[in-house]
């Protein structure tokens, strides 16, 4: 329902009560203003009044084939049908097996083993414990520090929201959490800026601390990618001297692919195209088009020798991870971006798109600056281009209501608008998507 009809089932039912807390909301949250969506076919979703809307948040960054694919739904119900569900603590099946060879020949690198998870969260906590296990394995007790990033996002499970820079503001109450994490700020790609002339200070104090203590660091985290801070592109220089450091200083790489693996940027894999060698590659969104909870950890064979050699146990486990629907689905996904060439259909989407927008909407009085990787694409909003001051989070929210009044669904970060159009998109599409990009900016100024 939208709000017009929750308000016709309260006025019929006085005892009627909304039973359900959303997620990073207060228990006050206004449910009438809210989209009750009901349908979606392709590109599109439709709320109970039929109107149609562009998802160009991909769900929640997760419905990377679109709506309705025929062949992953397929193979979600073949599997209910033939078998739902069997405990990975004790038993195997075909459909498992599969699935991790299919995860496994994403990664260009010698990946040996997959865990199976329920979402990305729970991924960035196996890898947090795996990178402090490893080496208290190899009888270094005194390797437990974990370096992550200011402006990061790696889920809400205690441990992977304790890793996860953004976090930090908001969940002081929750504390004491998971310690001896350590945030730098990573150097940020800049347009028209050269390599040689950007401050290179972030480089020096992660260099210098790292070979201050590397005596204690067992890993660090990387989300090559800041997502959830307005799409902040680390450097390739960057993630080049984090690889040389952690090689010389032996300290293991954990690589977050959450949000931007399964061709969102255009690569299998985003690591793919670094030049980077991760031992840990955490993986969920789009892993199944998002139509089950899945996640999943990739092990090279550095973690997976450790192991074998000491047959230790790895403590950890769900009860659905692994769900055989879930795995079907992902096997059917994995196959359906092979089948549509996605990663050359992201590719040209993104080309064609950057055109649309830079035609078409930089000149508007409040952006700044739009740029992106692949299906991954920022909007910099300000009030006036002279002095460069920001918008305020509630100025970018007026935006993302208009655009949803109009048929388009976006996301937002401090710095602006944030689109994470379908993988299937096309050039129509597209056009339909900018235009009503264009009817909103015409008609809003701050």
């Amino acid at each position: 329902m939208n709000n017009l009809n929750l308000r016709n089932v309260i006025s019929h039912d006085m005892d009627f009560k909304y039973p359900v807390w959303h997620p990073y909301s207060s228990v006050n949250k206004d449910y009438f203003s809210m989209r009750n969506f009901v349908r979606g076919e392709g590109i599109y979703l439709f709320d109970v009044n039929n109107k149609k809307y562009i998802d160009a948040s991909s769900g929640l960054w997760n419905i990377a084939l679109g709506y309705g694919n025929e062949r992953i739904i397929s193979a979600i119900n073949k599997q209910l049908y033939d078998l739902p569900f069997t405990s990975l603590f004790y038993y195997t099946n075909p459909i498992i097996i599969a699935c991790a060879n299919k995860i496994l020949s994403f990664s260009e690198c010698d990946m040996k083993k997959v865990f199976f998870t329920c979402s990305g969260s729970e991924s960035i906590e196996l890898a947090i414990k795996t990178m402090r296990e490893y080496w208290t394995i190899r009888k270094r007790d005194d390797k437990k520090t974990i370096i992550s990033f200011n402006n990061s996002y790696h889920g809400t499970h205690y441990g992977s929201m304790g890793v996860s820079g953004l976090s930090r503001k908001h969940i002081a109450g929750y504390g004491p959490l998971v310690d001896d994490i350590v945030f730098f700020d990573p150097e940020i790609e800049q347009k028209d800026v050269s390599k040689n002339e950007r401050d290179n200070e972030e480089l020096q104090a992660i260099e210098e601390y790292i070979i201050k203590n590397h005596d204690r660091i067992a890993g660090i985290l990387i989300e090559p990618i800041l997502a959830s801070n307005g799409v902040s592109i680390i450097t390739d220089r960057y993630i080049d001297m984090i690889q040389r450091l952690c090689i010389e200083y032996n300290i293991l790489i954990t690589v977050d692919e959450v949000t931007v693996g399964f061709y969102r940027t255009g690569e299998a894999l985003y690591s793919n195209s670094l030049s980077i060698e991760p031992d840990i590659i955490c993986m969920a969104k789009g892993i199944n088009n998002g139509y089950l909870p899945l996640g999943a950890v990739m092990f090279n064979e550095k973690i997976y020798s450790v192991y074998n050699q000491s047959d230790k146990l790895l403590y950890h486990g769900t009860t659905q991870g692994g769900n055989l629907a879930s795995c079907a689905a992902c096997i059917a996904a994995i196959e359906e971006y092979s089948r549509l060439n996605i990663g050359e259909n992201v590719k040209h989407i993104n080309s064609y798109l950057m055109d649309k927008l830079s035609k078409n909407i930089i000149n508007h009085k409040n952006v700044n600056d739009i740029w992106g990787k692949g299906c991954l694409i920022q909007i910099e909003l300000i009030r006036e281009k002279k002095n460069n001051s920001q918008l305020s989070i509630q100025q970018i929210g007026i935006l993302k209501y208009e655009l949803l009044k109009k048929g388009l669904i976006v996301s937002h970060a401090e710095s602006g608008l944030t689109l994470l159009p379908m993988l299937i998109m096309n050039e129509e599409q597209v056009d339909e998507l900018v235009g009503i990009l264009e009817q909103v900016f015409s008609s809003i100024v701050f």
